[in-house]
Formats: structure tokens, C-alpha cells, sequence
């Protein structure tokens, strides 16, 4: 059992409420320095960090041993081989300043604190006492996005210290806590109808949101999400419903919410937006005539850029200078890593995805209800980073992390039987 004293419960409260915050827009706090911006994420973070500590220290020793053992040695091979990738930069690139070198060590220390933030929730959550906090936090977090975007609607996207760093990646995790929703509802089926209106509800208002985001990226992701699902449960009543409600949604947008419309149509007519003649060092390649905003070419244009240092690669967030990397980056994660990490770092990193979506295609995933959500998510989540967003720490990550959680759960619970028979010896 957890420690549940009246001290214990406030920790955990207060907990859920600092990871809530961090995704409250910036509203003018945020500011600009020469190693990057000062969010309202940054500031609730040590507050979050300490929280979760405490919080993690109300597990029972066995659990946290289960815990730590299933998990964190990948993510540390994974640190490890960055730093050593990081570190070793300035020897192998002789750069004009120190200014890039520490501007890449505190993005990679930023990626590393956010991440392990991300693993305490992510392995708290899967604890049986935390699923349902787990659950609201992440109602709430979705709630507050796409509310923000609703009321301040474009001063969001075009001031970043009022509102999100990136609304783009907004867009994303939109579509995937939506997806974790939908998925929530095909795993258990849910059978109330007020927790079907309330999670219909949450999902339009949500859809709405994403469609000021000006976000391309996520409107893909989740788009690509329903195709995958909708041969699978077409004859059921969630796979009917949800793909309708979406289609219903977008189409209502497009016709009510003109930042909507003039996005698709800039996909859908490029030619109008001069979106035909860009001058670029990479080709703007279209596929059917639709604009892929130059996706395919700037991935084939920095992806040859991999065989000039294909071991190490040019170290974490090292771009532009002598590194011969765009400052923009690849707009792809996963060649953005075997480009900053190397061979060794990207196929870690893809060792990870891959590992995830293989356990969660398990009979046994299916049977304990957790193989819809991550299986949605992993597909949102794929596709966004494929088409211009980057996990390099923050909000984000820790999101991600708690959408993945009751992957976590599952393991436990295998793991936990293990222990119960003496797989873990010295207990």
C-alpha cells in the first residue's frame, strides 16, 4: 500500500497542480535570454521536481526497485551516449565561441531534468493509488490548452512570452491527449451516459482548440491515427463514433474558424500563398500537388548530412556554424538525432519507440485495457515528430511520459508477479 498520511495527500496534490500549471501559457512572464527563453514551465519545474520527489518517496521500496529496474537503465544508456555525443563536440568542431557549447549543454541538461521529471510521473502513475489523478491531470491539461487558445486565440501563436514557445507541438499534444481519451473509451467501453457526453465534450472542445493552433502537424498525426483505427473497430460503436465525431468537428471549423480554413487551404492551394517559388537551399516537394511545407526535401537535404559523422554525430542540439546542420534542424526528430547523436544514439532512440509500440501489440496488453491508448498516441505522437516537432525537454516530455504510463502500469503488474515468485533476489 502507499503512505496516504494527511501530509502525504497535500504532496500529491500540489504535485498534480505543479505538472497542471506548467501548461498554462506564458501571459507576458516568460523572457528571452541568450540561451534560450524563460517559460512558465521553467519556473514551476523545481517546485514539480521536489514535489515528485517527495511524492515518489510514499512508494514502498519493492515497487520503486520493480520500478527502477525495468526502466531506467535504457533511458540512462540513452543520457549517457548523449553527453559523451555533447561533450565531445567542441573537440571534433572548433567553434568561433563558448556560446553554442553552453547553449547545447543546457539544452542537454534541461532534456535530462524534464525527462526524469517525465519518468517520476510516468512510473508514479502507473501505481494503482495515482490512475485516476493520472487521468484528470490529463483532462485538465487538455481543458486548459485548448481553452487558452479559444479566449487569446492568435496573440498565442504570435507572441510566444504571452503565449506557448511552440504552437505547433500544442497541436500535437493536443491530438495526442485526444487520442488517449478515444483510446481510454475503446479500452473500457465506457457504459455512463454522463461520462459519454463529458469525454465527447472534452474531446470536441479540445478539437477546437488544436484548430487555432495553426498547428499542421497535429491535424496530421491525429488524422493518421483515425485512418489506422477505423478499418479496426469500424463495427463497433467507439470506432463508428469517435472517427465521425472528428470528421464533424474539422468540418464545422473550417466553415466557423477562418486561421483553420486558411491553413488547409495553403495545403490544398500553395500556389495561391506563393508557396511554389520558395527560395531554399532544399527542394519544396509536393506530393499530388498538395504543399508538404518542404518536409520531404528538407529531410532528404539534411539526412545525407549523416555520413560526415556518422558515429558521434555533432553532439545535442549542436546546429548551424561549422556543424554544417541547418539552424532550423531536419524538421524530423529521428533523423535529427542520428544527426546529433550518431548511429548509436538514433538507434537507441528508435529502439525505444519501437520497443514501446511491440509491447503494447501484446495479447496481454489488450487483456488489461491499456493496448488503444498507447497504441494512439504512439501514432500521433510518431507522426508529429516526423513532420517538424522535437522532444528536447520541457512540458512536452513529461506529457508524453504520462500518456505512456499505463504501459508502465502493465509492466509493473508483470513485474510485481516476477518479484512475488523470487525473479528479484535479495528482497
Amino acid at each position: 500500500m502507499i503512505k496516504a498520511g494527511r501530509s502525504y495527500k497535500l504532496t500529491w496534490f500540489f504535485f498534480w497542480l505543479a505538472i497542471i500549471g506548467m501548461f498554462l501559457p506564458n501571459l507576458g512572464i516568460a523572457r528571452r535570454t541568450s540561451l534560450g527563453m524563460i517559460k512558465i514551465e521553467d519556473y514551476l519545474f523545481p517546485f514539480a521536481l521536489v514535489l515528485g520527489l517527495l511524492t515518489f518517496s510514499s512508494v514502498p521500496r519493492p515497487r520503486k526497485t520493480i520500478l527502477t529496474q525495468n526502466f531506467r537503465p535504457l533511458f540512462l544508456l540513452l543520457l549517457f551516449w548523449g553527453g559523451i555525443s555533447t561533450l565531445t563536440a567542441p573537440f571534433r568542431y572548433p567553434f568561433e565561441s563558448n556560446h553554442m557549447i553552453l547553449f547545447s549543454f543546457v539544452k542537454f541538461m534541461k532534456w535530462t531534468l524534464y525527462g526524469y521529471l517525465g519518468y517520476l510521473v510516468a512510473t508514479m502513475s502507473s501505481i494503482k493509488e495515482f490512475e485516476r489523478a493520472r487521468d484528470r491531470t490529463i483532462d485538465a491539461i487538455g481543458i486548459i490548452v485548448a481553452l487558452s487558445y479559444l479566449i487569446f486565440k492568435d496573440r498565442l501563436v504570435q507572441d510566444n512570452t504571452f503565449g506557448y514557445q511552440a504552437s505547433n507541438m500544442m497541436s500535437v499534444l493536443l491530438s495526442m491527449i485526444i487520442a488517449y481519451q478515444i483510446g481510454y473509451m475503446l479500452d473500457f467501453g465506457v457504459k455512463r451516459s454522463s461520462e459519454i457526453i463529458w469525454r465527447m465534450l472534452i474531446i470536441i472542445l479540445e478539437l477546437t482548440g488544436s484548430f487555432f493552433t495553426y498547428g499542421r502537424a497535429g491535424w496530421v498525426a491525429l488524422l493518421g491515427a483515425t485512418i489506422f483505427y477505423l478499418r479496426r473497430y469500424i463495427s463497433s460503436r467507439w470506432g463508428t463514433m469517435w472517427p465521425l465525431v472528428i470528421a464533424a468537428s474539422m468540418l464545422v471549423s473550417f466553415y466557423k474558424i477562418p486561421a483553420f480554413r486558411k491553413q488547409v487551404d495553403m495545403i490544398l492551394n500553395p500556389q495561391r500563398y506563393g508557396l511554389l517559388n520558395l527560395h531554399t537551399p532544399y527542394p519544396n516537394y509536393r506530393i499530388w500537388g498538395l504543399d508538404t511545407g518542404g518536409r520531404i526535401g528538407l529531410w532528404i537535404f539534411e539526412g545525407r548530412k549523416f555520413f560526415d559523422d556518422p558515429l558521434f554525430g555533432r553532439g545535442f542540439w549542436h546546429r548551424g556554424g561549422d556543424t554544417g546542420l541547418l539552424v532550423i534542424g531536419s524538421h524530423n526528430f529521428f533523423i535529427q538525432m542520428f544527426l546529433e547523436l550518431g548511429v548509436i544514439g538514433g538507434i537507441m532512440m528508435l529502439f525505444i519507440f519501437l520497443r514501446i509500440w511491440r509491447f503494447s501489440s501484446k495479447e496481454f496488453a489488450n487483456m488489461h485495457l491499456v493496448r488503444n491508448r498507447i497504441q494512439l498516441v504512439w501514432i500521433v505522437l510518431v507522426l508529429g515528430l516526423m513532420t517538424g516537432e522535437y522532444l528536447y525537454g520541457g512540458a512536452n516530455i513529461v506529457l508524453t511520459f504520462m500518456l505512456f504510463s499505463p504501459l508502465f502500469s502493465l509492466k509493473m503488474k508483470m513485474a510485481i508477479a516476477d518479484h512475488a515468485k523470487g525473479a528479484y533476489p535479495g528482497r
